[in-house]
């Protein structure tokens, strides 16, 4: 893990090259996409660490941008590769359900379907050495010309590196949401109800119940989301979702976290710090929360971000440091295992968290 990434853990809540275009032409018609895959937010190479996309100047901002505005993400990672690498990137658009479209390229993108990240760093004065590379969309190279779900494909000379999901907005409808008490009394103090209402607007649709696809999502987290709900009723072209149970979601804790941000002091929550060849950072002991009363304390909702304390540039001179974590449970569980989860496992159970 790198030094000075702040990082929340989720318990139950809520430089430059040119490149020809018939380079360009011939790398599109050898990468062509399965339109079956379903795409996931995803790193395929072990080297590659600290994936971020946010909008620009924002680390904790969602990974969304309004057509025909100067909106603009940043995609950034870092490379442990000795070697210098030609990284790629290639934008693809979406349906719901993270497959390909039949779309042609152009149909959404001005400029070349694939391009070569051209900005990236070296790491300065760190143990671990790494290359920082980092990229703006749109950019002058590319523009996006329709809204929807869009993967972001990185890829060297031989194999994908990465996929990464953003979307790509217009207000075409007016959207209206807020949290009430659930309805049914066994659950009203263990979950929240979210209601929401669309307003359709002057937009021509033939069948709301099958052409407008809502998905409500925890923390813009793929865990914790509420998909495929249909209107109950619709009243002057606003659409009414207002289920008693179907839109509920459990209301949880607090995020658990820690501050890596300096090896000068043990900041809150870090109990030791063992300096080596590699740093470790050791977190104080935790334990079951369930049994406790409910604790409100500021958290980034299982976000994380990159900050160095002593560093110019925290991008290219924050360490990466090994982070040892500890449970208090003595029982044995018989239902599963436990799991460090949030933005920087992608949201997903991984076994390199599996404590």
């Amino acid at each position: 893990m790198k030094l000075g990434i702040k990082i929340i853990i989720l318990t139950t809540l809520i430089s430059c090259s040119l490149i020809k275009k018939d380079d360009i032409l011939l790398r599109t018609m050898n990468n062509d996409v399965n339109e079956t895959k379903i795409f996931e937010d995803k790193t395929y190479d072990k080297n590659i660490n600290t994936v971020r996309i946010h909008k620009f100047n924002d680390q904790l901002s969602d990974p969304i941008i309004f057509l025909r505005l100067k909106d603009s993400l940043k995609l950034s990672f870092d490379d442990f590769n000795d070697k210098y690498r030609k990284m790629y990137y290639r934008i693809i658009h979406c349906d719901s359900e993270w497959k390909r479209t039949d779309l042609n390229e152009t149909e959404y993108l001005k400029g070349f379907s694939i391009n070569e990240i051209y900005d990236y760093e070296n790491s300065f004065n760190t143990k671990i050495k790494y290359r920082n590379y980092f990229l703006k969309i749109p950019n002058k190279e590319i523009e996006i010309t329709k809204s929807g779900n869009y993967i972001i494909q990185i890829e060297d000379d031989n194999k994908i590196i990465l996929e990464k999901k953003f979307y790509v907005a217009e207000n075409k409808v007016n959207l209206r949401g807020n949290v009430s008490k659930v309805k049914l009394i066994e659950h009203r103090n263990t979950k929240q109800k979210i209601n929401v209402e669309i307003d359709l607007m002057n937009l021509k649709v033939s069948d709301p119940f099958s052409e407008i696809k809502l998905v409500i999502k925890k923390n813009n987290s793929n865990i914790e989301k509420i998909e495929n709900l249909k209107p109950l009723f619709i009243k002057d072209r606003t659409l009414i979702y207002d289920y008693e149970d179907e839109s509920n979601f459990w209301g949880g804790n607090q995020f658990r976290y820690f501050n890596s941000s300096s090896t000068r002091y043990l900041s809150e929550r870090i109990g030791n710090i063992i300096v080596d060849s590699i740093t470790t950072f050791v977190v104080r002991e935790d334990w079951p929360r369930q049994l406790e009363n409910y604790l409100i304390y500021p958290d980034i909702n299982g976000n994380f971000y990159i900050d160095c304390e002593t560093c110019w540039n925290s991008n290219i001179e924050s360490e990466y440091v090994n982070v040892k974590f500890k449970l208090n449970y003595s029982e044995k569980i018989s239902y599963g295992s436990v799991y460090l989860i949030g933005n920087f496992t992608n949201w997903n159970i991984n076994e390199n968290f599996k404590l």
